[in-house]
């Protein structure tokens, strides 16, 4: 990876660490929960085939969650259950996972269709995940795990368009509806109230990749357009108050962030990866 050259525009926000950086391998989506550390990881030898991992944090042994000849991508951790998305060639669904035991069982019926079910995120009786459509509509469903009724929170439609899933945390939602590779917006919803709003973007700048906390603060990446270009990691609370906690070199971009709150603050996991190049690609973590 290419070293962080910037400094935080805040004395409240540390300077980030990293958490996965293992060589010659690709290391996304990192998310971290009940004592367990998860990641998406492709190597040199075979850029296009992804795994799912694994391990207990502060630990060394690593399994892979996804199954033989399939590929994995996160996913969300709670109560030592993992969901997670499997997927090859034109087929994709959500799994759950007993990281306690590695016993797989599927979610219930509603969640997986024939359709192509991805980015999952899960928090108490809420499972927030994508859908996309054969005929190219995407849509983002928040699901009821406890009455298995779900709500469409967002649809999308069009070649360069895309909805990316969030985070849900407690009574929140958040994801990142963009309408061309460089026109994002980030959007947050309440799920009590069933009111939503976009964060700010008066520049109409990208904004994606985002996750929140439990009392509805935001964190997500902001660039100038483009993939690697003056990115920054921002935060923004429920008042409309900004901060931006890192800034990364340019040619860098963010895939995905995972807010997890801590007794000692507010931690964000998020990948680091170079454009252009697939399998350079870190996970980091910062206090903000």
């Amino acid at each position: 990876m290419a070293v962080l050259v910037a400094t935080a525009s805040s004395a409240r926000a540390a300077a980030p660490e990293p958490i996965l950086d293992g060589p010659r391998v690709g290391e996304y989506q990192p998310i971290r929960g009940d004592g367990w550390i998860a990641w998406q990881q492709n190597t040199r030898k075979r850029p296009n085939h992804y795994d799912l991992y694994v391990r207990p944090v502060g630990g060394d042994s690593k399994f892979r969650v996804n199954a033989k000849g399939l590929n994995g991508a996160n996913g969300d951790i709670e109560d030592n259950l993992l969901v997670y998305q499997q997927f090859v060639r034109k087929r994709s669904g959500l799994r759950f996972v007993d990281l306690t035991t590695n016993e797989q069982s599927r979610p219930p019926s509603g969640v997986n269709t024939e359709q192509w079910e991805y980015w999952p995120s899960l928090s108490g009786q809420w499972l927030l995940f994508g859908r996309l459509m054969h005929n190219g509509t995407r849509r983002l469903i928040l699901f009821d795990l406890s009455t298995g009724e779900g709500r469409v929170l967002a649809h999308i439609r069009g070649e360069s368009s895309f909805l990316a899933p969030g985070q849900v945390n407690g009574d929140w939602a958040v994801w990142s509806r963009c309408t061309s590779k460089s026109a994002c917006n980030v959007v947050r919803y309440r799920i009590s109230t069933e009111e939503s709003d976009i964060i700010d973007n008066p520049h109409h700048r990208k904004q994606h990749s985002p996750s929140v906390d439990a009392n509805g603060t935001v964190y997500f990446a902001r660039g100038n357009g483009g993939c690697g270009n003056r990115v920054r990691l921002i935060r923004e609370g429920l008042d409309g108050s900004e901060e931006e906690l890192w800034r990364l070199p340019n040619g860098d971009d963010i895939g995905r962030t995972h807010l997890q709150m801590r007794p000692h603050g507010n931690t964000v996991l998020y990948d680091e990866f170079s454009c252009g190049r697939r399998v350079q690609s870190d996970a980091w973590q910062i206090v903000g």
